[in-house]
C-alpha cells in the first residue's frame, strides 16, 4: 500500500498510488507525504524553511505536506550519543507521517569520535519503524539527503550527488534514476 504506514513507513501499491496523488495544474501527479516536525532544540523559522524548500527542490515529484506548526519534545532529546538515545525517540512518533526530529547535536554511534550532521534512522527495536534525526544547524541539504535513505535510495561516490558525501561547492543534485 503507497502512503505511511502505522509508524511511519512507506509501502506500496498502484490503487493507493491511484487515490493519494494531487493533480496539479504545473505538472504531473505528484505523491502526497505528510511530514512532522518535532523539536529538541531552539530552531529559527528560517532553518526550517531552507529545509524545506531544499527537500521540495530535490523532489518535485512529491507534493511534502510541510507542518504549519512544530511539535516541542523533551529536552532531554537534544544531545543524542548513543543507539538508546536515538531508539528512545520512537516513543514519539506519530502515525502516518515522515517524523523528523531536529536536536543540537547527534554523535556518531559506531565512531564516538565523529558527529552526524542526520541519519535516516531505524531503532533496533522495531527496524521496521523509521523516522529521521537532523541537527539543528544542519546545511539545508540534509533533510532531503535523508528522506533520500527514508524513500529507499543507497549513498553514491559521484561528486555533488545529493546521496553522496563527496562535495565541491557545486550544484547538488539527484540523478534521472534516483529521481524516478
Amino acid at each position: 500500500m503507497l502512503g505511511l504506514g502505522a509508524m511511519g513507513v512507506l509501502g506500496c501499491s498502484a490503487i493507493a498510488l491511484r487515490s493519494r496523488v494531487a493533480f496539479g495544474a504545473e505538472g504531473p501527479p505528484r505523491l502526497r507525504i505528510p511530514v512532522r516536525f518535532a523539536l529538541a532544540t531552539e530552531m529559527s523559522k528560517d532553518l526550517q524553511a531552507a529545509q524545506r524548500a531544499e527537500a521540495d527542490r530535490h523532489y518535485p515529484m512529491l507534493q511534502f505536506q510541510w507542518p504549519t506548526a512544530t511539535d516541542e519534545v523533551d529536552a532531554k532529546f537534544q544531545t543524542l550519543d548513543t543507539r538508546a538515545d536515538r531508539d528512545a525517540l520512537r516513543k514519539l512518533l506519530v502515525p502516518h507521517q515522515v517524523n523528523v526530529f531536529f536536536v543540537e547535536s547527534l554523535r556518531d554511534v559506531d565512531d564516538r569520535s565523529l558527529y552526524r550532521r542526520g541519519v535516516h534512522w531505524r531503532p533496533a527495536p522495531q527496524p521496521s519503524v523509521r523516522y529521521i534525526i537532523v541537527i539543528r544547524d544542519a546545511p539545508p541539504s540534509v533533510l532531503a539527503h535523508e528522506l533520500g535513505h527514508y524513500f529507499g535510495l543507497p549513498h553514491t561516490t559521484t561528486r555533488n550527488n545529493l546521496m553522496s558525501y563527496d562535495r565541491d561547492g557545486g550544484e547538488i543534485f539527484l540523478d534521472d534514476a534516483q529521481r524516478a
